[in-house]
């Protein structure tokens, strides 16, 4: 008789599960802990996921340990914390999360920040500190302007007395660890950048004044709204290590550089103010992104309904970006976002 069939092969097993990644922030500071910096950093980090094009994190947990505290912030595949580390290491990256995190109150004065994927880290400071190679980020430095026209509940930690030299020749170890050691030199810091001599963009908000709005007139706007969105202005740029005085030279209105009643002065129901900038379009646009976040509306004070424009300072004007209002960025600058990001009173405190 013939011989039996041979039996079927056996299928494959199933490929396996790609790789999951993780990127880690490191603070070191002795004044960093979870408890004071947790949620702060949780939005600083989200807020940079959001916009580096990423899958959203399967978790971000926040540890403390000797020295300074690591938040760390796990996705399901490898690649999407491959792409987040190398968007948050670049210099519009890590200052955009600072930016946020300092704005959240929740960075502690001049820390070191170490950052980690895999194999790879990047380590950043305000200045050199010795021992220790880092990228420096005048950002992290304590001299910044204040996130809000208010004090923080957090102080700051009180410096360290400068330490006694050692009558024996060696380095001095630092005193706070290194996150990231590296044989890499220290770079310096980048040369000033230079500025135009004129305006270039402008950013512009038109505010309603009628109900559910209070007290917006020209008066207030100058006396209130201009230097809580100047203060916020000064905050980003200073994030960018672009000085003030130069990219903003037309203040003259406590902040502002045009502020006006619409349609006109008698019969008006919006009031119109507007922010000139001597930069170019690469500043700009690091700029612009940073003003249309959460965080600027909060900390600028802006009104709920108010649009807020992204032009170039031409006649007539480009928008550089999508205005944005209460119906593209409706948690933002609806009135659903009253009391939390926007507001409906021109005299009520900074959320």
């Amino acid at each position: 008789p013939p011989p039996p069939p041979s039996p079927p092969p056996s299928p494959s097993p199933p490929p396996p599960p790609p790789p999951t990644g993780s990127v880690t922030i490191i603070v070191s500071s002795t004044a960093a802990s979870c408890l004071n910096s947790q949620a702060g950093l949780l939005v600083a980090t989200q807020t940079s996921i959001d916009i580096s094009n990423v899958a959203q994190p399967t978790s971000i947990v926040c540890t403390d340990v000797s020295g300074g505290l690591v938040q760390q912030t796990t996705f399901q595949f490898q690649s999407d914390a491959v792409a987040f580390y190398n968007s948050l290491t670049t210099t519009a990256g890590i200052n955009f999360w600072i930016f946020n995190a300092r704005a959240e109150d929740s960075l502690p004065c001049n820390p070191i920040l170490g950052v980690v994927e895999g194999s790879r880290n990047t380590a950043f400071s305000c200045s050199a500190v010795a021992g220790q190679v880092t990228t420096i980020v005048r950002s992290l430095c304590c001299n910044a302007p204040p996130p809000r026209p208010i004090a923080s509940p957090v102080p700051s930690p009180v410096p360290s007395p400068s330490p006694v030299p050692s009558p024996t020749p060696g380095p001095t170890p630092s005193p706070v660890p290194s996150p990231v050691p590296s044989p890499v030199p220290v770079p310096s810091p980048s040369p000033p950048i230079p500025f135009p001599p004129f305006a270039t963009f402008q950013m512009w908000l038109s505010s309603p004044s009628t109900s559910p709005n209070m007290n917006v007139n020209v008066d207030n706007v100058i006396q209130v709204l201009c230097p809580a969105m100047n203060s916020t202005i000064a905050l980003i740029l200073n994030s960018y290590g672009l000085e003030f005085s130069q990219a903003m030279r037309s203040t003259q209105l406590n902040g502002c550089s045009v502020v006006t009643p619409l349609p006109n002065p008698t019969s008006f129901v919006r009031v119109a103010y507007k922010f000139y900038f001597n930069l170019f379009p690469s500043e700009w646009n690091l700029v612009s992104a940073a003003l249309d976040s959460e965080n600027a509306i909060i900390f600028g004070h802006v009104m709920c309904e108010s649009t807020m424009y992204f032009q170039t300072f031409t006649t007539p004007p480009t928008n550089t970006r999508d205005p944005i209002n209460s119906v593209n960025r409706a948690p933002w600058l609806s009135q659903s976002a009253a009391g939390t990001v926007c507001y409906n009173d021109v005299f009520a405190p900074i959320h």
